[in-house]
């Protein structure tokens, strides 16, 4: 039994190392100029939420129900919860919020992975809570998204929400009425919260009157449709912006069903597109850190009903161009 139970751990930490890669290599360029990149966990399962903290970098499979932590390339199980379905993990306090999408809970985990606090939904007068992605405050405060069903039929309820976590533990309601609130990012000053609204396939822009304190009223950031039309071969029904971050004034956006990340300076307007040329065309997150840019991107196998692991890549990208460039395309095999 004691075999047994190191053989299984043995398996789920050294994942990374094995044979069977859903991708083996990857190239990034720019017309004819080369520009570094590479796969930095080749096999994963519906990663999300790629971050870099610390120097170690971490992301959620939502099909495994896991955080992963890479430290000097080692990839380990750092979290797991049966049931949780993470859609995304974020610094919080001295440790960790994980968003726990399918069982409707908030989970704040320590800086060694272990279970500190849960937040449960609401039971009376609102919606189940399905946090989805997060973006930390000066304040040490978390907005976060729930987003509702993840359905396009006209008879699902339009839920989408938006939660402030301060430091002290309480969660208020500070948004609601999106249509699929999914991922989220701060203005440079802080002073706008940006919003995507999954299923409109746009950006909402909130203004922050105080922290966890947003207008009622929003306006349109960026009407992706318009601003970066998408060939029919990519059309799909859950085409739209998944995870987002702002980083050094430029909005980076992973477009689910799009295959890309699309730039945006602050002001909404286009910069660029990162186009991503491979099996995997549900691009779901992104996480910039200086001239390196991480994306997620899965494939849909839920075809397979309950054996759907979703297979997913996480890449890297690493351009001194980064925020500048206008179109780069990469081909990963």
């Amino acid at each position: 039994m004691k075999l047994a139970i190191f053989l299984i751990g043995f398996l789920n930490l050294n994942l990374a190392n094995s044979a069977d890669e859903f991708a083996s290599q990857i190239d990034c360029r720019d017309g004819v100029e080369q520009v570094s990149s590479r796969i930095i966990n080749s096999r994963s399962f519906y990663a999300e939420s790629p971050l870099m903290h610390q120097g170690d970098f971490y992301q959620v499979e939502f099909s495994q129900d896991r955080v992963i932590r890479i430290r000097d390339g080692l990839k380990t199980e750092f979290w797991k919860k049966p049931g949780c379905g993470p859609a995304a993990v974020t610094p919080y306090l001295s440790g960790f919020l994980v968003a726990c999408y399918t069982s409707n809970q908030l989970i704040f985990i320590s800086a060694r992975g272990q279970l500190a606090r849960i937040w449960e939904s609401p039971r009376f007068g609102h919606p189940p809570m399905t946090p989805n992605d997060f973006v930390k405050d000066e304040w040490g405060g978390v907005y976060f998204t729930s987003s509702g069903e993840f359905n396009v039929a006209p008879e699902i309820p339009v839920d989408g929400r938006v939660y402030y976590l301060n430091r002290s533990g309480v969660i208020d309601e500070v948004a609601s009425g999106i249509h699929y609130s999914n991922g989220i990012a701060l203005s440079s000053d802080g002073s706008s919260l940006l919003v995507s609204e999954h299923f409109q396939n746009r950006i909402l822009k909130y203004r922050v009157v105080q922290p966890g304190r947003l207008t009622r009223n929003f306006d349109i950031f960026a009407d992706l449709g318009v601003l970066f039309p998408i060939q029919n071969s990519h059309d799909s029904a859950y085409l739209g912006p998944d995870g987002m971050r702002q980083d050094q004034g430029v909005v980076f956006v992973a477009q689910y069903a799009g295959s890309r990340i699309l730039k945006l300076s602050e002001s909404g307007i286009p910069i660029g597109v990162i186009e991503l040329r491979s099996q995997f065309p549900n691009t779901t997150n992104v996480w910039v850190d200086g001239d390196h840019l991480y994306l997620s991107a899965v494939r849909d196998d839920s075809h397979l009903g309950s054996n759907s692991v979703y297979p997913a890549v996480v890449v890297r990208i690493e351009d001194s161009r980064l925020r500048e460039r206008a179109h780069l395309v990469c081909e990963l095999d």
